[in-house]
């Protein structure tokens, strides 16, 4: 089936044959215009001048002597013309900015339909005057009068914005457009023609005037692309806008109206896939089953454009050649992704700053830029080696919540040190806004363009490519503040290099008239395809949900013919139906994902196909189906582990160093876990602590009550020594925070409230004591404090005897009267349920006894060193339950641990042992364990 565009060439060759080069052709995309040329090549067959083929807006821009700014150059311009009439009263730049593109838009937009704008917008101002009318004839506050005035000013804005560009031959679009058209009479006698306009839909007012000026004078004609399926039928969004025309321009029929949707045999797809990504893949898949040379006359399209990268990762290996139409966003490269760490850096710093120059950044904000790939390819050399996670992990152990970068190059060794100089300029005081900004963005696109060019492992075009493309930005930029300085603010210069930059985008360069095209919908115009790949084709995506981006309301809209969501949709119709009208295959894609915007519903336009079109053409196929994403059944619990010669001798190794409560206790926690930890020695990664954790806390309650009752071991502690511990508590806590937290990280927040609970616990603790001895009238004899306790046992493995070292710390070993005491601090709950043992071979099979095992352990250790010359006790003092006092282990209801059950337990622990040597038992992960979910 031939083209739109090449029936049009052809029959531009059949008018005009060796003068081809004498006539302009106008289109509404530049693809079509370099699909036009090469057709109209392909007819000549030989070399020749090309006619001029140009964009609507390059059409206009010729016939006009307005210079057509940029939107960015225009929405400072605005501002300068706000302020003038504002003067003192005018809003900052940053909250302007917010309304100004607004105001923009709807200038441009009333321009090109060429209406009073001064009565627009009086209209407009009555109308809010009617929204504040009271029945009441209450008088309008000052608010009210205020919202008003801003209305009723929105005409003056205009005039005195557009009388000041065009005092100065320059203009935003609608301005040029309405501009032209006015003047069409006069422009029209200096074009020479003849001029064929093709392929247009939707018109504006002033391009509708300028193309019906040159028809009128016998220079131009029209080439419109309709099918009748939706020109003729009435109810038919998608024919609106050619109805409007026929009937405008009386013309009828249409040329070259066809019947393409009604008669020619089609198979369409519709496709229902979980997720954005999985349209990607099941397109890859469809283009894999196409086949095909080259692909040329396929066409995948993407309604929503932020599918590109997963789209073209999913293009099967086969499809040599890929022409891509559309730009990647600049927003979405990793330059941009540094910028954005860079600004977020110097925020927080703003925020912290408490006076002075005291520059400190957030932790976090800077283990970003160190972990970003861009800054480690500065810091990773041949020499320094991987010299960029070394300083994470310098910076990480030092944990410093707040730091300034002349501490981290402290921490550097001498000869790194020039490695961090060259990124010094990140952390420097953005004090002239945005003049040290742009200069900071500067030397990082300087540092890195020199990093990409001379290292060849790290050459890379598309990145080079980044940055050349940033470079342009930041010139414009500093042009523009250069002649604007009225942005001060780093919040707002922010918000308008986001504007800047989410505009941008990085062009693809290619072969464009060989393999797959790769388009956006709007690229589509005019273009045809004999297969279409259409992803993306969901409710509010195609055609676009409602955007209020305007100051004028619905109703005023409809009044003065200006074009509302009805007129969108209708052009989201259009050119939905006329990309499919020629095509044989056409896979309609949706995502059946639903969220709180429904994207799971596939478009209106999906529907009314499926209901109306093969009513009236039986040549017409359409299957629907909808896939599901498998559900796969996660039963990979982790592999057991079995015991090998290596592990085996790993564990000797282990019994010689020792095993530990904590590490037996994990074994009967989890086997594997036992693996992981004592056996591999898996640790977490250390990482600096916002929030100081509970372990740290209860290291330094134990570190401030060892520094009270160090003083004390082998003698008697009296209320008296105790009540002198109290007015000390504070400042001792303070100076054991201070080991490992600054002053400032421990002074607000949470970490004060912790610390101030870690005073509370040594208080009332110390408190505690006194009342003890009060009560009791026993002496306190402190024999030992963090005691370091090890044995050995031995453990027939194999038929031989194994040495095995048991090794524990007891927090505090104290004599009460006629009682040995041996106490373990705990700054986390305990309870009597958790230390009262019915079986004692209980504690070595279920880990609801694990501090029951830690304390008999103590006792085993402390009886083998120093004998049972006293009753012996073991218990814990939990600093969240201190009226329980200490809470000692209890065997078959004693809490004295003679040497009748510290036998047994030791007897118990030759067993455990013997299992966790045994090569037939592998390390296994135990389902039981509830602590899993929380271990790394």
């Amino acid at each position: 089936m031939q083209s739109f565009l090449a029936q049009v060439v052809a029959h531009l060759h059949r008018q005009h044959g060796e003068q081809m080069s004498t006539i302009t052709i106008v289109l509404p995309s530049q693809r079509a215009g370099l699909f036009a040329k090469a057709l109209i090549g392909r007819q000549m067959g030989k070399t020749i001048w090309a006619p001029r083929v140009c964009t609507i807006h390059e059409f206009v821009e010729d016939l006009s002597d307005l210079e057509m700014l940029d939107g960015m150059t225009l929405l400072f311009e605005l501002y300068a013309t706000y302020q003038e009439v504002e003067g003192q009263d005018a809003e900052s730049f940053e909250r302007f900015g917010k309304w100004g593109q607004i105001m923009l838009n709807d200038f441009s937009e009333i321009d090109r339909y060429m209406l009073p704008t001064e009565q627009v917008y009086a209209d407009l101002s009555d109308i809010k005057v009617i929204d504040n009318w009271s029945l009441s004839g209450e008088e309008l506050t000052e608010n009210q009068q205020n919202y008003l005035d801003f209305w009723r000013k929105l005409g003056t804005y205009y005039r005195h914005f557009a009388e000041k560009l065009l005092e100065r031959n320059k203009a935003f679009q609608g301005l040029a457009f309405k501009q032209v058209a006015e003047n069409i009479d006069a422009l029209h006698q200096n074009m020479e023609g003849p001029i064929y306009f093709v392929g247009f839909n939707a018109l504006s007012k002033a391009e509708e005037t300028i193309i019906r000026a040159f028809v009128e004078a016998g220079k131009a004609e029209v080439f419109w692309d309709a099918d009748t399926y939706y020109l003729n039928n009435h109810n038919h969004e998608a024919g609106l806008f050619l109805r409007r025309h026929k009937k405008n321009w009386n013309i009828n029929p249409l040329p070259w109206e066809a019947e393409y949707l009604s008669k020619e045999s089609k198979n369409i797809n519709i496709i229902g896939v979980p997720q954005s990504v999985g349209q990607a893949k099941v397109a890859g898949d469809i283009l894999q089953q196409i086949g095909g040379a080259d692909y040329t006359n396929v066409a995948l399209v993407l309604a929503d454009e932020t599918l590109l990268m997963p789209v073209l990762n999913s293009i099967p290996m086969q499809v040599e050649d890929v022409n891509v139409t559309m730009g990647y966003p600049l927003k979405n490269t990793p330059l941009h992704n540094l910028f954005e760490l860079v600004f977020v850096l110097q925020e927080n710093a703003q925020r912290l700053l408490r006076g002075g120059d005291d520059r400190k950044f957030y932790y976090k904000n800077i283990l970003k830029i160190f972990h970003h790939p861009y800054i480690k390819s500065l810091l990773n050399t041949a020499e320094a080696g991987n010299f960029s996670e070394t300083i994470i992990a310098i910076i990480s152990a030092k944990n410093k919540v707040f730091i300034d970068f002349e501490e981290i190059k402290s921490y550097a060794e001498e000869q790194h040190r020039p490695l961090l100089d060259q990124m010094a300029f990140l952390f420097e005081k953005w004090q002239q806004i945005p003049d040290d900004a742009l200069d900071c963005f500067v030397k990082l696109i300087e540092v890195l363009k020199d990093r990409f060019i001379n290292d060849e492992l790290l050459a890379n075009k598309l990145e080079l490519e980044y940055l050349y493309q940033y470079t342009t930005i930041v010139k414009k930029l500093q042009t523009l503040f250069g002649q604007y300085t009225f942005v001060n603010e780093l919040k707002s210069f922010k918000a308008i290099f986001h504007q800047v930059v989410n505009a941008g985008s990085l062009s693809f360069f290619g072969e464009p008239l060989r393999g797959l095209q790769l388009m956006g919908m709007l690229e589509t115009r005019v273009l045809d395809f004999e297969t279409v790949i259409l992803l993306s084709a969901n409710e509010n995506t195609i055609p676009k949900a409602k955007q209020d981006s305007t100051f004028i309301p619905f109703d005023l809209k409809r009044y003065y013919h200006l074009p509302t969501h009805i007129e969108k949709d209708a052009i989201y119709a259009y050119h939905f139906y006329r990309l499919i009208q020629r095509a044989s295959n056409v896979y309609l894609l949706y995502n059946t994902e639903n969220d709180d915007f429904g994207s799971g519903e596939k478009s209106r336009f999906i529907t009314q196909l499926q209901h109306e079109l093969p009513k009236i053409n039986l040549n017409i196929k359409i299957n629907e189906q909808v896939l599901a994403t498998p559900v796969v059944q996660n039963e990979s619990l982790p592999v057991p582990i079995a015991k090998n010669e290596q592990i085996l001798e790993q564990l000797t190794q282990l019994y010689k160093s020792g095993l530990s409560p904590s590490a037996l206790n994990t074994y009967i926690n989890c086997p594997l876990d036992f693996y992981y930890k004592y056996i591999l020695q898996l640790r977490e990664t250390d990482e600096v602590e916002e929030t100081i954790e509970a372990r740290h806390m209860g290291s330094f309650v134990h570190q401030t009550l060892e520094e009270f009752y160090t003083p004390f071991i082998d003698k008697n502690v009296t209320a008296a020594d105790l009540k002198a511990m109290l007015p000390r508590i504070e400042a001792e806590m303070m100076r054991q925070f201070e080991k490992k937290y600054s002053t400032e990280e421990i002074n607000f927040g949470k970490n004060y409230l912790i610390f101030r609970v870690a005073v509370k616990f040594v208080d009332r603790f110390i408190r505690q004591e006194m009342v003890l001895l009060e009560e009791t009238g026993t002496p306190l004899f402190i024999k030992f404090l963090e005691k370091k306790l090890r044995s050995t046992i031995h453990v027939p493995i194999n038929g031989q005897p194994q040495e095995v070292v048991i090794k524990g710390e007891a927090d505090r070993i104290d004599t009460l009267g006629n009682t040995i005491r041996i106490i373990d601090y705990k700054t986390g709950n305990a309870t009597r349920s958790e230390l009262n043992v019915r079986q004692l071979d209980a504690v070595t099979t279920d880990p609801k006894y694990s501090k029951s095992l830690q304390l008999l352990t103590y006792g085993l250790l402390y009886a083998k060193n120093f004998g049972n010359e006293l009753a012996l006790q073991s218990g814990i003092v939990s600093f969240r339950n201190l009226k329980e006092g200490v809470l000692s282990t209890r065997i078959n209801q004693s809490e004295t641990l003679n040497q009748e059950t510290l036998q047994e337990f030791e007897e118990l622990l030759q067993q455990l042992v013997q299992e966790i040597h045994n090569s037939e038992i592998p390390f296994q992960h135990n389902e039981e364990s509830t602590y899993c979910k929380f271990c790394h």
